[in-house]
């Protein structure tokens, strides 16, 4: 399974010391979600194969995003799926992403089970945001029939062994760069560049884990709507 990570920005202590600094002035925070994933498609069979080309970043609308871990078959049907629908702005469907997405992915997976009795797990984590800059984070999977649950914080898809080592990492970096900061002052593209540096530099690199490789995916969706990062130069 791949390694899939999504956040509600901002988090922890930076989240206090964001919300401090918006109320002084009158304003609201403005919130996103952050992105980041391998790229890493897995071929199973009597010989394992491993190509490094999986899109598992996605827009889903102008003000949404999603990342996934599992079966790509089903996630990338569904998620191309929910994509197309929300490409509609049908006017029943304003707030209703998370239920939309549900629905969609329900559907797949179990058209997809019917067809492959041995299907793998499907795990999506979907963000939004508003125009005015509030955000919120849903995860979706098989082993809770995608009914959408709200996260927060820093929530990962895939093994948990490498969950948690990817975890381990990036509190390390948060650590460090808020000390030399002496506080809060990452901007929410920042904090997404971040991630995909703990997930390429502790995880990628090292091939801690055979599922997880390639180049890393990254983006966010704030009041300014979804868009990918570039990345590029972490691989120079």
């Amino acid at each position: 399974m791949t390694l899939a990570v999504a956040a509600l920005y901002p988090w922890g202590r930076w989240a206090v010391v964001a919300e401090m600094a918006a109320k002084a002035v009158g304003s609201i925070l403005p919130q996103a979600v952050l992105f980041a994933c391998d790229s890493r498609w897995t071929i199973l069979g009597p010989q394992e194969q491993y190509l490094d080309m999986g899109a598992k970043l996605f827009r889903l609308a102008a003000d949404a995003g999603a990342v996934y871990a599992g079966d790509a078959q089903v996630a990338e049907e569904a998620l191309g799926r929910v994509q197309s629908r929300l490409e509609e702005h049908r006017p029943e469907d304003e707030g209703r992403y998370p239920e939309i997405a549900g629905a969609i992915c329900r559907s797949a997976y179990q058209h997809h089970r019917a067809q492959r009795p041995s299907i793998g797990t499907c795990h999506l984590l979907i963000g939004a945001c508003t125009k005015e800059g509030r955000a919120e984070l849903w995860y979706l999977g098989c082993d809770n029939d995608f009914r959408p649950e709200v996260k927060s914080g820093v929530p990962a898809l895939g093994w948990s062994d490498t969950v948690d080592m990817f975890r381990q990492a990036h509190d390390a970096k948060v650590a460090a760069d808020t000390a030399r900061s002496s506080g809060w002052s990452l901007n929410a593209g920042q904090a997404a560049i971040q991630l995909a540096v703990a997930l390429n530099d502790h995880i990628i690199v090292p091939q801690v884990n055979k599922y997880v490789g390639g180049k890393v995916q990254c983006g966010l969706v704030d009041r300014d709507g979804f868009r990918q990062l570039d990345v590029s130069w972490a691989y120079v």
